[in-house]
């Protein structure tokens, strides 16, 4: 069964992604990996902190039937991460 990804940066829109998040766990029961450029602490930007569970250079993008990209609020990390 294929995951689900979501791409976090510093500053991210968590309220964004919650409600679709928790329907894709709890009414159809799929995995989801929160991916960063670097297992860091990432603060949302309401202020929560989150842990990525694999950073991009561990990731088979053919384990994800979908990749779910939040807003942020600082585009510019994203634009230029290599």
């Amino acid at each position: 069964m294929k995951k689900i990804a979501v791409v976090i940066y510093p500053y991210f829109s968590l309220q964004e992604i919650t409600k679709l998040t928790s329907c894709l766990k709890i009414w159809f029961g799929k995995d989801i990996d929160y991916l960063g450029s670097e297992l860091n602490i990432y603060k949302s930007e309401e202020g929560f902190q989150v842990t990525p569970t694999k950073a991009f250079n561990d990731v088979d993008l053919d384990d994800y039937s979908c990749v779910i990209l939040p807003g942020i609020i600082n585009p510019l990390p994203a634009l230029y991460d290599n």
